[in-house]
């Protein structure tokens, strides 16, 4: 399990996510996703906890995905349907229960 931190909040990523760099953005669907630029791939974790990976996604697709204001229409627009994908139907990135004793 990898500790990353989300919107100042503490969350654990799945440990195939180890190569990532995970982000979040304010969207209405997307709950948060990732970049692997060594290896061209990206990982997207939708609110309803349903991910996709997607293998050999090109550099200035994973970089704009960076800096693009909305992650779902970039998705859309850009990664959607145009890379080989593979579907995860649990939630890979979960927010870290604070106990307080």
């Amino acid at each position: 399990m990898k500790q990353i931190l989300l919107n100042e909040r503490p969350h654990v990523a799945d440990a195939c996510l180890s190569n990532y760099t995970i982000m979040s953005k304010p969207s209405s669907n997307v709950d948060c996703y990732g970049i692997d630029c060594d290896n061209l791939n990206f990982f997207i974790q939708f609110r309803n906890g349903v991910c996709y990976f997607f293998s050999g996604v090109p550099i200035d697709v994973l970089n704009g995905a960076v800096d693009c204001e909305s992650i779902g229409k970039y998705f859309n627009g850009k990664i959607a349907r145009q890379y080989e994908s593979r579907k995860v139907l649990n939630r890979l990135v979960t927010e870290e229960k604070v106990t307080i004793q």
